[in-house]
Order: structure tokens, then C-alpha cells, then sequence
């Protein structure tokens, strides 16, 4: 099960091959919020790391990044649990007992 990235994409790179049938070379960037690296306390975090460059196919390249950092983004941070970086964002839940419920449905 892969986790989920945020993708960049850089096209229009220098000429691969040679002649009138070289192509731009192309390479995509995979970051990846990393659950095992991040820490909410900046200086516990452990590091950023490109875990892998490889080429694709011919003249392609994908990049693999990880990131503790991406971990705070809310599409992210479901993967280290609750995160309190932005409260701001924050809903607020109300909750009461059901016996509360079911007295005030039965009046």
C-alpha cells in the first residue's frame, strides 16, 4: 500500500539523445509526508531524505522524497495522528449523552 504524495512535475529539460530524435528530458518529483521521521517538536525530527532517483523509461526520472514536514499539511496529517499545528482549521465537535438525547425525544 503506497502512501499518498504531492507530484511535481518538471518537463522541458535538457535534450536526451542525440540528433533530431532527442527529447526533453522529464522528471517527476514524489514527496511523501514521512510518519516515521516526524515529530511535532521540530529539533526531534529526524531527517529529510531522498529515498530513491531512478529512471523510468528513457529520459524519464522519478524522484522520491521524503518529508517530515508535509506531515503537517491536512491531506497528510492523517498519517501521524492528531497534529496541532493549525487550530485555526480546527471544528469544534459537541457532544451529549444519549440518555440526554432520548429524554428530549420523548417530551
Amino acid at each position: 500500500d503506497e502512501l499518498p504524495y504531492f507530484e511535481e512535475v518538471f518537463a522541458d529539460g535538457s535534450r536526451c539523445g542525440k540528433g533530431p530524435d532527442a527529447v526533453a528530458r522529464t522528471t517527476v518529483v514524489r514527496y511523501f509526508c514521512d510518519p516515521e521521521s516526524y515529530a511535532e517538536d521540530p529539533a526531534q525530527q529526524t531527517f529529510r531524505s531522498i529515498e530513491s532517483f531512478e529512471e523510468v523509461t528513457e529520459c524519464v526520472y522519478k524522484a522520491t522524497i521524503r518529508l517530515p514536514e508535509l506531515c503537517l499539511h491536512p491531506a497528510f496529517s492523517h498519517l501521524v495522528g492528531s497534529i496541532s499545528a493549525d487550530s485555526s482549521q480546527a471544528s469544534s465537535i459537541d457532544c451529549i449523552p444519549e440518555s440526554d438525547v432520548t429524554a428530549a425525544l420523548s417530551k
